[in-house]
């Protein structure tokens, strides 16, 4: 029998970072009720369509994070995702810029010459970028990564729900030295912005997730 995930999201989330596990944010995350239904289902449901989710899948568990801010910086638009138990996942287009609240951190992530979806399509041979990312536990600060990125055809083993996966753009992401399993992208290329559809990442040897962007109230088939 599936747990019972009680979930219940932040309305609006006005910290980041570590900033989030503050004892003075605790009545944001006690106050909100009903964004997530609590349920004896495979899926946890969302039902606010004003919010912005992702549905994550981590060691086989469904969880429902929602969007809390969004900061310009330089290396582009980063959006601040919140589970109630004070998790956090970063993304900036797209790719991992920090997580928290996990047993593998990526406290921080650097990666300005990481190409663009689109060039990545456009390419017929792998592209090359430096990635240097801050890592918890055994603060490993500074850890350099060289990267390839090339266009695949849509994998048939993937955790995407509710998408043909043939509607996408497919992406794998390596690290040159092999220390982690490939990274795996789909992106949504049909308008002017780059759409990050769905993401997996592994963090560590033992800690891999994936993320979907998510809608309110959806239905499963």
């Amino acid at each position: 029998m599936n747990p019972i995930y009680r979930l219940s999201l932040l309305v609006l989330v006005l910290v980041a970072g570590l900033g989030a596990c503050s004892s003075k944010s605790d009545p944001l995350f006690k106050s909100v009720k009903n964004l997530v239904d609590i349920v004896r289902l495979e899926e946890p449901t969302v039902s606010d369509p004003n919010f912005s989710y992702l549905r994550m899948v981590i060691d086989g568990r469904v969880v429902i994070l929602a969007r809390g801010e969004i900061e310009n910086e330089s290396g582009g638009l980063v959006e601040g995702w919140y589970s109630t138990d004070r998790a956090t996942l970063r993304l900036r287009d797209g790719r991992v810029a920090g997580v928290f609240g996990f047993t593998s951190e990526w406290r921080r992530v650097v990666q300005p010459d990481a190409p663009s979806w689109r060039e990545a399509a456009r390419a017929v041979a792998p592209l090359h970028w430096l990635r240097v990312r801050d890592v918890m536990p055994g603060y490993s600060i500074g850890v350099r990564d060289a990267m390839s990125l090339q266009r695949i055809a849509p994998p048939g083993d993937s955790a995407l729900v509710g998408v043909e996966p043939k509607s996408l753009v497919w992406f794998e992401e390596t690290m040159d030295s092999g220390v982690l399993p490939p990274a795996r992208y789909a992106v949504d290329l049909g308008g002017e912005r780059e759409n990050v559809v769905y993401g997996e990442q592994c963090l560590s040897v033992k800690l891999c997730l994936s993320w979907q962007r998510w809608a309110a109230t959806p239905s499963f088939k």
